[in-house]
């Protein structure tokens, strides 16, 4: 019997994102069996042999109960990619703060810890005194530009609303807005079983800053160079796993790679941009199981 995989999704991409299509003839030609499954339906996950974390682009909407659910396949035994550990992990951008202590370059960042002790004041402060002016205000959680906003330093007076809906669920990142996203573009690097597989560069519509497809972002192949690679690889080195896949976001200041984020539990995957790639995928997941 062909082992059976499910590709997890959420009730808005019910057949997967167009990109991510392009996997189920990879899978099939693997010889695996794949079935998409909209991660909080009443599903028997113990039928399958593994469930791939593909477009649950809904979790961070609802992270307890997200976890929950990854907490449940541990405990049935139904492997998951990426693995559960690498999950939790990952889902709370404080990893960003572990992997700047390894001494990865991340975007410099101010955090807030939920509660009703932050005030505009307090962040405006801080602000302040590092000396920024162009902030991007974002939470701990989250995903897809969600509840992420851009704002003047003078701004942030006013912001009151804002930070109290993004500290009634999580954490609050302030960090500076890297004029390189615009200018440059973002560079998205994509390893499979810690290997690289390709890149592609994103770019935000005009008057915008959001890079992200959904937010009219654009994308195209990206050719980048060893150093690059070299050092987008180290940023998995720090982390507790390379994973099965992972996605390295980040823009190049002076030579550097700088780290915007670590994307290992259902990162768009840019299939479109690497014809090649859902094959690769297809491939490590094979030789896992």
């Amino acid at each position: 019997m062909r082992p059976r995989i499910a590709l997890a999704t959420c009730v808005a991409f019910p057949a997967l994102c167009d990109d991510d299509r392009a996997l189920l003839p990879a899978l099939a030609a693997c010889g695996l069996e794949a079935e998409i499954r909209d991660w909080r339906a009443p599903v028997d996950w113990a039928r399958y042999d593994a469930v791939l974390l593909r477009s649950t682009w809904d979790y961070f909407e609802r992270p307890a109960e997200f976890l929950a659910w990854i907490a449940a396949l541990e405990r049935t035994g139904v492997r998951c990619f990426n693995e559960p550990a690498l999950v939790r992990w990952n889902a709370d951008k404080r990893y960003l703060r572990e992997l700047a202590a390894k001494g990865v370059a991340t975007v410099p960042t101010l955090w807030f810890e939920a509660g009703p002790g932050v005030t505009s004041t307090a962040v405006v402060d801080r602000v302040a005194a590092e000396g920024w002016d162009d902030v991007v205000l974002k939470p701990a959680v989250s995903g897809g530009a969600w509840r992420t906003h851009r704002m003047r330093r003078a701004e942030l007076s006013g912001a009151g609303a804002v930070l109290d809906e993004i500290l009634r669920a999580s954490a609050l990142l302030v960090q500076p807005f890297l004029p390189e996203v615009v200018a440059d573009g973002e560079h998205s690097l994509l390893f499979f079983d810690g290997a690289f597989s390709h890149a592609a560069l994103k770019r935000a519509k005009p008057g915008d800053y959001r890079v992200q497809w959904t937010h009219g972002g654009t994308q195209v192949p990206e050719t980048v160079p060893d150093a690059l690679v070299t050092q987008a690889r180290a940023v998995l080195d720090a982390a507790p796993s390379p994973g099965l896949y992972a996605r390295v976001d980040g823009i190049v200041r002076d030579g550097r790679f700088v780290l915007m984020e670590l994307e290992q539990i259902e990162p768009y995957l840019f299939f479109a941009q690497a014809p090649e790639a859902p094959g690769r995928l297809a491939r490590a997941l094979t030789a896992r199981l």
